[in-house]
């Protein structure tokens, strides 16, 4: 907290730092001597309180901040950075009047985001959230966020903000950043499957944020379910794999962690036919993946299973995070047809992919794939 309220003092500095009235070379030199020179000098006195926030001097913060407030009473920054000397009742009291100036300034954001986490506020912590969010960006409150998430009631009203989305840039951020343990990444995923699916462009956008920092965790296995929980009725009873019969799946759109992907420089042409049915043109170019999905492991025999016609210059490959690749008989040289595999106990996410082998010419029509239980 020392560090990420140091951050935005050094802004608060650099705002008022500029002032005709005051020397500039004076003011990065020695702030503190001009605001004790000029007690009523307002810029002053808010100069040295960011300049002893930033290094980290909370009672000279204080000092300044109040001598700030005696000069203009309505400033923002000196009252909620002044509050921290005050008695409990007393700061929260200046915190709600600072509060009530407006919603842009740092350190009464981040005063009162504590404060809510303390008192059993999550509604009060996760607005002056989304509002630091807005006017800072997520950087200075990924910590901050994460840990209303795991208190009670956290989760809900972070929700009610991100379904609003005012500027939803920091949102994005927020899940592109990577989150530092499993119980984390958990509550994020809970918080991304409570977005209102009537919204599915936004919460969309929000899951494919995620992915990046859900992949670079290895939490992968829990961005899934959220995905598939978008589109529940494609959710086929039994198979490991999702929209078997490939409802959902639009080759121009990018697919999500858990759904069916086009992969970038396939070697091949993909379309939905009128009657759904999945086409896919090699081009004649080198071998590799034309089609994928990254499914949650469950150790055992099972059957992948693949209806359509033709292929020949196209095979299936199932790879596993942990442990390479499965050996899949029949289907690791043909692309219409049914496999029996073992899943080893390591492997928690594998990856089905469909590849075009080298010169590949024949078109093959897929109507669905699946893997189940023999």
């Amino acid at each position: 907290m020392r560090k990420l309220l140091a951050g935005l003092a050094t802004a608060a500095f650099a705002s008022v730092s500029g002032a005709t009235f005051l020397s500039q070379a004076m003011a990065a030199r020695s702030p503190e001597t001009i605001a004790r020179v000029n007690p009523l000098d307002n810029t002053a006195q808010r100069l040295a309180t960011a300049r002893a926030v930033k290094d980290g001097a909370p009672s000279n913060a204080a000092f300044f901040a109040k001598r700030a407030v005696a000069a203009m009473p309505l400033d923002q920054f000196a009252l909620a950075t002044s509050s921290s000397a005050r008695q409990p009742e007393e700061q929260l009291a200046i915190l709600n009047l600072a509060a009530a100036l407006g919603w842009r300034d740092g350190p009464t954001n981040l005063a009162l985001i504590e404060r809510g986490l303390s008192e059993g506020r999550p509604d009060i912590a996760a607005q002056r959230i989304d509002a630091t969010g807005r006017v800072f960006g997520a950087e200075p409150v990924l910590e901050l966020t994460d840990r209303l998430l795991l208190v009670e009631g956290g989760l809900r009203e972070l929700g009610f903000r991100a379904k609003a989305r005012n500027d939803g840039a920091w949102w994005q951020s927020y899940f592109r950043s990577v989150p530092k343990s499993r119980s984390i990444g958990e509550a994020r995923a809970a918080l991304l499957a409570s977005i209102d699916p009537e919204d599915g462009a936004w919460q969309r956008q929000m899951v494919q944020d995620a992915a990046i920092g859900f992949a670079a965790a290895s939490m992968e296995d829990l961005l899934i379910p959220v995905t598939r929980s978008m589109n529940s009725a494609l959710n086929g009873e039994g198979s490991l794999v999702f929209d078997t019969g490939f409802a959902a799946f639009d080759p121009a759109r990018a697919g999500l962690t858990g759904e069916w992907v086009y992969p970038n420089a396939a070697p091949a042409l993909l379309a939905k036919s009128a009657s759904g049915n999945l086409l896919i043109e090699p081009t004649g170019a080198n071998a590799g993946p034309v089609l994928s999905q990254k499914f949650i492991a469950e150790p055992g025999a099972w059957t992948l299973r693949a209806r359509g016609k033709g292929g020949d210059g196209f095979t299936w490959q199932i790879n596993c995070q942990s442990s390479g690749k499965l050996e899949l008989g029949e289907l690791a040289t043909v692309a219409i047809g049914e496999s029996i595999f073992t899943i080893p106990e390591q492997c928690r996410i594998a990856e089905l992919s469909l590849l075009a082998k080298a010169g590949a010419e024949t078109l093959v029509t897929l109507d669905m794939v699946e893997i189940t239980k023999p």
